[in-house]
């Protein structure tokens, strides 16, 4: 199982609708067994701007939130905001 832990404000996520707490289901069609591991393989070889669709529950409903992906935070970038 992989639940999402936080979400950054106005981050791409943020923005398509994640919420903390999601469970993810699916993650462009495939099933999320293994947790991190399986996501990591899904994401790995996508790029910024791509879009990933993603099936997540939250609470007793479904929903499928598709989410373009940002451009990687820099360490620096990191520090700036805290995170």
């Amino acid at each position: 199982k992989l639940v999402v832990a936080t979400v950054k404000e106005k981050g791409p996520a943020d923005k398509a609708g994640l919420k903390k707490d999601d469970l993810i289901l699916k993650v462009n069609g495939v099933e999320i067994k293994r947790g991190f591991d399986d996501l990591e393989k899904v994401l790995g070889n996508l790029a910024a701007g791509e879009v990933v669709h993603f099936v997540v529950k939250r609470g007793d409903e479904t929903k499928e939130i598709d989410v373009q992906l940002g451009a990687p935070e820099t360490a620096a970038e990191s520090e700036e905001t805290g995170t």
